[in-house]
């Protein structure tokens, strides 16, 4: 009997099941790539759904602090906010006055969660927004667009921009004609609803004009001095707020030069505030009102009860200085 040595069959397995070792760990590290290639792909849609969830956070915290805001002003009650005169317990100048509530008679009102007082997308508390912030009028010009709805008159007088009935601004883009200028300041209307060729408001009652006559930008059809040189005419420029603005308050113009977002005189002042905007700067994801930018987002309450503008068209343009 014959027998054949089985050593060459040997050396010849270990050589393929090496070389099938070799093909097996190609295979595993080429695996391995495509799932990092994969990760990478889908790690900047992962971040963009979490800053757009963190988004629509931030949106519903905000109106709950718009609302608060309100209900401060109107003892515990959503409506309108009214700064004529102040509540009883004051103007609101620090938001923690809304983590503590107000007192109504002998009732504690709460009026928002302390998770609301909360940024989330900064995890910090809000910033304010008060009283003739640049930035006011220009959300109401997105909220009217955008809703098709009339800016209610008390709004207006908050953000310092003054209409009369002739001259709502109704949903007019800014810079477009019959928007707000995006360069030019905000003037009052006068009386029979052409523009005021007064001050900006904000500014002294009268202004000495560059050839140094005290009363060369009086509007047309002013009080004149009387004879006996005392001018009766304590004119404010028609601002019902003007008692609570500090002598010499020039805030900045909505647009006004390269500047975005609050002006921060008006954060650092004890004037009443009104709304919150974000303390993040940038572009967002989602939109509010049209507005794109976090530098432009204000959270204000303006109860639904606005007239609709048939067809987008409005009753006359918002008045700015040419």
């Amino acid at each position: 009997m014959i027998h054949r040595s089985s050593a060459p069959l040997s050396s010849e397995s270990a050589v393929v099941r090496r070389d099938e070792q070799g093909w097996a760990l190609l295979g595993l590290i080429l695996a391995l790539a495509i799932m990092a290639i994969m990760m990478a792909s889908f790690a900047p849609n992962i971040q963009t759904q979490v800053k757009r969830d963190k988004e629509e956070e931030m949106i519903y915290r905000g109106q709950q602090m718009a609302e608060a805001i309100a209900r401060y002003y109107n003892q515990g009650a959503p409506g309108f906010i009214r700064l004529e005169a102040p509540p009883p317990y004051g103007y609101l100048t620090d938001l923690s006055k809304l983590r503590s509530g107000i007192m109504r008679g002998v009732t504690q009102v709460k009026l928002v969660r302390a998770s609301a007082m909360i940024d989330p997308m900064v995890n910090d508390e809000w910033e304010p927004v008060r009283m003739r912030d640049p930035r006011l009028a220009n959300a109401l010009q997105a909220y009217s667009a955008y809703n098709q709805v009339m800016i209610p008159q008390s709004w207006m007088i908050i953000a310092g921009v003054f209409t009369t009935q002739a001259a709502n601004p109704l949903g007019t883009p800014i810079g477009q004609p019959g928007g707000l200028s995006p360069q030019t300041g905000i003037q009052p209307v006068g009386p029979n609803g052409n523009i005021s060729t007064g001050r900006p408001l904000g500014t002294p009652a009268n202004p000495q004009s560059p050839n140094g006559n005290a009363n060369a930008n009086r509007r047309p059809g002013g009080n004149r001095p009387s004879q006996d040189g005392d001018d009766d005419d304590d004119d404010t420029g028609g601002d019902p707020l003007a008692h609570l603005l500090p002598p010499g308050f020039t805030p900045s113009l909505p647009g006004a030069g390269s500047k975005k977002g609050s002006d921060k005189k008006l954060g650092q002042s004890n004037l009443p505030i009104v709304g919150v905007a974000p303390r993040l700067k940038g572009k967002a994801i989602r939109n509010l009102w049209g507005m794109t930018s976090y530098d432009d987002w204000v959270f204000i309450f303006i109860p639904r009860q606005g007239v609709p503008i048939n067809g987008g068209q409005t009753n006359g343009p918002l008045r700015v200085s040419q």
